[in-house]
């Protein structure tokens, strides 16, 4: 149960990251 409420989170994190990059990305062109 720990675990995997864990690797959603970590999922999450992931996914904002990505987004926020992504985001950056398009700011810089």
């Amino acid at each position: 149960m720990y675990e995997t409420l864990l690797l959603f989170n970590i999922l999450h994190l992931t996914k904002q990251l990505l987004h926020s990059i992504a985001i950056l990305s398009v700011c810089k062109i």
